[in-house]
């Protein structure tokens, strides 16, 4: 570059070709120097928009930040019942104005920061939300969003809904704090590091813990006739953790665990209702066997993605917990769904929904984006009340969020996507242009061609010339 910018500058050749390539060699300096024209300026307009896309982004974290404010202040109001419309009982006074008495359990919900994870947060606590304010009497309690983040500092919707934030585990170490390239173990870890250094941000006795993917439908009975005993979580039988299904390779796996494996509860960590000093005890087991699971090679390879939720099942066995099983606790519906979905306090939607040919609705499209509204309901001849409940719910927080339900990421995501395709754009014609420059006229070629062949230089000899 100084060489084209120092008039009069030389940039000739060795000596032996000066002689007869001297305006060959200055016609490429010349298109070296347009070369340079061209590219240096683009490359400080490409800089430029990558600084503006910077300052893009940076407003629309300003925006969501305001807007999660905003909305904390809100669930506040909701939750607190400052100003209740009618002089109904509050969760906030006790048992003394309600006719039934109380044992509140505080609403648990693991999540990553995966935007699959954020938009079911704020589907549970939207859901949660309407419980609350509709039925204060209710066993209900407190709600926190239990986020794991690799350093440890919350995201946006820290703002708007109650958060407690964990450092996650290191990724695909081996180490007793990385996750063995198995991302699930987050869950136990970070149960663990909330009840020994955030117990008090848990005021309640109990704990329902549940997944991000668990709105609740009604809230979790808790009374004395079938609620968690002190000694005695509740929970559901799960098909996939039943020992009696499993072939015998793996369960002689697991007999290394526990055994015999009919003490071992088909029963995995969600939905769970459980005491917090028990959850408190079961928490470094549940996380110890975890990673001993991992760690070892044919446990591993049998249980794969349930190796978290059999690694509970086992702790408790190992501990003498016994579960009680409460079926209508979580409803898991598939296909055209399941008709008395009235019976259930919870919601699984792990399963795609299908009606007919027509209609379908499945989690897994939308683990980069948040899922719109759903217009079109589902076919009336085919589709089962669960169904048409789930749509009811996913409906209402979008419409409840208005516009503001996709503002933090798609609407971000939709412009880095087309700043991005600009830049491209630049780019490739910036290619362009250089190419164009360093085409070699074919009567350049011929001289330098001739000149290494009457002076032996680097392209004489057999095979195409080295020289260029």
């Amino acid at each position: 570059v100084g060489r084209c910018l120092r008039p009069g500058s030389a940039m000739l050749p060795p000596p032996r070709f000066r002689s007869s390539t001297v305006s060959v060699v200055k016609r490429r300096r010349s298109r070296l120097c347009r070369i340079l024209a061209v590219a240096v300026p683009t490359c400080v307009i490409i800089a430029l928009q990558i600084h503006a896309a910077g300052h893009f982004e940076e407003s629309i974290e300003l925006e969501a930040s305001a807007h999660g404010r905003r909305m904390a202040a809100e669930a506040s109001r909701h939750v607190n019942h400052t100003s209740p419309p009618a002089p109904r009982a509050s969760a906030a006074n006790g048992s003394a104005q309600c006719s039934r008495h109380r044992r509140p359990y505080h609403v648990l919900v693991p999540c990553s920061l995966s935007v699959e994870h954020q938009w079911q947060a704020r589907l549970s606590y939207h859901r949660y939300l309407r419980l609350k304010e509709s039925d204060p009497c209710s066993d209900l309690g407190g709600f926190t969003r239990l986020l794991t983040s690799p350093d440890g500092k919350p995201d946006l919707l820290a703002a708007e809904m109650p958060t407690v934030v964990t450092r996650q585990l290191k990724r695909s170490g081996r180490c007793d704090d990385c996750d063995h390239g198995f991302p699930l173990l987050n869950r136990p870890w970070a149960v663990r590091r909330l009840l020994a250094f955030h117990r008090k941000e848990v005021k309640e006795e109990y704990i329902l813990l549940l997944e991000a993917d668990m709105p609740l439908l009604a809230p979790v009975d808790n009374g004395a006739e079938g609620g968690a005993a002190p000694l005695s979580p509740v929970g559901v039988e799960s098909r996939a953790l039943k020992a009696s299904k499993l072939r015998n390779e793996t369960k002689a796996v697991l007999r290394r665990w526990h055994s015999p494996l009919r003490e071992v509860a088909p029963v995995g960590p969600s939905a769970l209702l459980v005491h917090k000093r028990q959850l408190e005890a079961l928490a470094g087991p549940w996380l110890n066997v975890s990673l001993s699971l991992r760690r070892d090679e044919a446990a591993s390879s049998a249980l794969g993605p349930l190796l978290e939720r059999w690694a509970w099942s086992l702790a408790a066995a190992e501990a003498g917990v016994a579960h009680q099983i409460r079926p209508t606790l979580q409803a898991e519906p598939e296909g055209t769904g399941l008709s008395e979905v009235g019976l259930f306090s919870v919601y699984h939607m792990t399963s795609e929904l299908r009606v007919g040919r027509s209609w379908n609705w499945s989690k897994r499209a939308f683990t980069r984006s948040y899922p719109p509204r759903i217009p079109p309901l589902p076919p009336n001849k085919g589709a089962k009340k669960s169904t048409f409940a789930f749509v009811r719910l996913l409906n209402d927080a979008v419409d409840a969020a208005g516009r503001r339900w996709m503002p933090l990421y798609n609407r971000t995501r939709q412009n880095r996507t087309a700043q991005l395709a600009s830049l491209e754009e630049s780019i490739g014609q910036t290619k362009q242009l250089i190419l164009e420059q360093l085409v070699v006229p074919d009567a350049d070629r011929r001289t330098v061609d001739a000149v290494d062949r009457q002076q032996g230089g680097c392209g004489a000899g057999e095979g195409p010339p080295r020289c260029e």
